[in-house]
């Protein structure tokens, strides 16, 4: 019989078979645990004995398990958290306008929890260590910017210039909205590498590269003529 139902490092147990007794003790920073067995040969039960480790030290008659907490309930990257174990402890932190976030989960395999970290997409941009919980703004290219009026509500997704949010690829003055860094640039050159028109001054990305207005006009009208 055992009091701690089998193999549990981190229950202190008694094993007994009639008067021969065993309590589960710590050695240095293993524990030694009993549990029963059965022997095939003699159609016995007896006490079997190993010597487990145990990670975060011994204590008692028991492994020491280290609990895994945090403050914001879980993964949720719009809530700065801190998680720890023990001494391990980390805090949700803004990275390159999205949030890292720790949060607790479990090692089957080793059984332990341990504190995991994932980059959560924040597409309303990172403040103090959780996503901003605004309304993103994404204007349409055919209808033309769209006016903010309170930033604490809104985000623009597409270039900010002072209150007008302006779409992704919009052209403007010679320069087109870029989606990488959400800015206006200058429109490319004749021969450059596109992958769309508003890339080009002259608004024709054929083939991954920007063409001259003028050399195409050349082209359609050699072509009229020809089947014309």
């Amino acid at each position: 019989m055992e009091t701690d139902k089998g193999k549990d490092r981190y229950l202190k147990g008694r094993t007994y078979i009639g008067k021969d007794t065993h309590t589960d003790s710590c050695y240095q920073n293993s524990l030694v645990e009993y549990y029963c067995s059965f022997d095939l040969e003699t159609q016995k039960d007896f006490i079997k004995k190993d010597t487990l480790e145990c990670t975060q030290g011994c204590e008692d008659g028991a492994c020491i398990q280290l609990e895994c907490s945090e403050t914001d309930n879980g993964k949720d990257g719009f809530v700065k958290g801190t998680t720890w174990i023990g001494e391990d402890t980390h805090t949700d932190a803004c990275y390159n306008d999205n949030v890292v976030e720790y949060y607790c989960s479990y090692d089957s395999e080793l059984d332990k929890p341990f504190i995991k970290k994932d980059e959560i997409i924040c597409e309303a941009g990172c403040e103090d260590g959780a996503c901003l919980n605004k309304t993103i703004i994404k204007p349409n290219i055919t209808e033309g910017p769209e006016e903010i009026n309170d930033f604490t509500k809104y985000f623009c997704f597409g270039c900010l210039i002072e209150k007008s949010c302006y779409p992704l690829g919009y052209i403007k003055d010679g320069k087109y909205c870029f989606e990488e860094d959400k800015t206006f640039v200058e429109q490319k050159k004749p021969e450059s590498s596109c992958e769309n028109n508003f890339e080009c001054d002259s608004n024709l990305c054929i083939n991954q590269e920007c063409v001259s207005g003028s050399l195409w006009a050349k082209f359609i009208r050699w072509f009229s003529k020809l089947f014309g």
